[in-house]
């Protein structure tokens, strides 16, 4: 049997397993069956949302339009405009 290990963000993970545990489905056995379900399906068992998604994409378009962009000089000023 082959081990699979990947990292997952927490918040991600933390909710995926309340609402597996809630179901007495161990996070394991959930992997297995995801994997069954590829196989079974001869890949993903669903439909992903479209990346970008549709805000994103009419965002990209715009910039490659020139539209709604805004020029900063350095970092520092990024940051200003972001007021992060």
């Amino acid at each position: 049997m082959a081990r699979v290990q990947y990292s997952v963000p927490d918040p991600l993970k933390a909710e995926a397993e309340m609402l597996l545990n809630a179901q007495g489905i161990p996070p394991r056995v959930a992997t297995i069956m995801f994997y069954q379900e590829i196989v079974q399906h001869r890949g993903l068992p669903f439909t992903p949302s479209p990346i970008p998604n549709k805000t994103t994409a009419e965002t990209i378009e715009k910039a490659d339009r020139g539209e709604d962009l805004i020029e900063c000089k350095d970092a520092e000023d990024v940051f200003k405009k972001l007021k992060i």
